[in-house]
């Protein structure tokens, strides 16, 4: 068989296109795939992570609200001190869960090892403020540590937004270069096409 047979002038440029097709298929659903780990990252992972920092902050102030209670009351009323010490279970707990969302991001986790003292430095100060309401050492020991847990939680969620925005960026970027090299693909299969219809 002849390169130069029409035979092969008319059917080699057709098999290339279908390879071309072919190839342009495999690529878009890769792209696809791709986006689709990325929005299910941004869903499962990142969301969910802010979403318990910020209900742990919410945690954190509710158990504030129920300690200057406490502590204006002058009296120790069960339900308050109560939902001092559930609000402050939920806010270590809720700090766990965005550890576990982020874990694969040790960079980012590794920033917050300091929760637990900064956690138990709080609770320690406004139990003891709660317990002696009239000493203002404590009570600046309390505002202290809260403002500390505060912003430990603040910088928590800043960290998950920041490491979700580097991600996407990323994933754009392998996106970008994986278009690029399949329009090279496209356009090397068409031109050696074109070559043998000649």
């Amino acid at each position: 068989m002849k390169l130069q047979s029409i035979r092969v002038k008319s059917s080699l440029p057709i098999v290339l296109l279908g390879i071309a097709i072919v190839i342009l298929i495999a690529g878009y659903t890769y792209l696809i795939n791709l986006q689709k780990e990325a929005i299910d990252a941004q869903s499962e992972r990142f969301l969910n992570a802010v979403s318990v920092v910020v209900n742990a902050d919410r945690d954190l102030y509710q158990a504030k609200v129920a300690e200057l209670q406490l502590v204006t009351q002058m009296k120790g009323n069960k339900g308050q001190l109560t939902d001092h010490q559930e609000n402050a279970e939920q806010v270590k707990e809720r700090f766990k869960q965005y550890l576990s969302y982020m874990s694969p991001y040790s960079e980012v986790t590794g920033q917050f090892r300091n929760f637990d003292s900064a956690f138990d430095a709080w609770y320690g100060a406004s139990t003891a403020y709660i317990n002696n309401p009239a000493n203002a050492s404590q009570k600046q020991a309390s505002e202290q540590s809260f403002s500390a847990l505060r912003d430990i939680l603040d910088k928590a969620g800043e960290a998950a937004d920041k490491t979700s925005q580097a991600e996407t960026e990323k994933l754009m970027d392998k996106v970008m270069g994986f278009k690029v090299m399949l329009m090279v693909m496209i356009a090397v299969v068409l031109a050696v096409a074109g070559w043998f219809s000649y």
